[in-house]
């Protein structure tokens, strides 16, 4: 699993593991982390593809020429 980003109670969603503004200004860790779960996706291509991370999803969303709502 990879961690895509944070939901800081101060900065909103921000990407990685911690909000960098609030380390900046020395402020506790950000609320909460959104871990990326592996799944099959059936509806990208014609064979079903296992989607292990967020940058493999857009990877293979751009070369099949669709958009997963997971991606919004």
């Amino acid at each position: 699993m990879s961690i895509i980003g944070v939901i800081c109670p101060l900065h909103g969603y921000v990407e990685g593991d911690s909000c960098e503004e609030c380390k900046k200004m020395k402020v506790g860790e950000s609320a909460a982390i959104h871990i990326f779960k592996p799944m099959v996706y059936e509806d990208i291509c014609d064979t079903p593809i296992l989607i292990e991370s967020k940058r493999q999803l857009r990877e293979e969303c751009k070369k099949h020429g669709v958009i997963a709502a997971r991606l919004l």
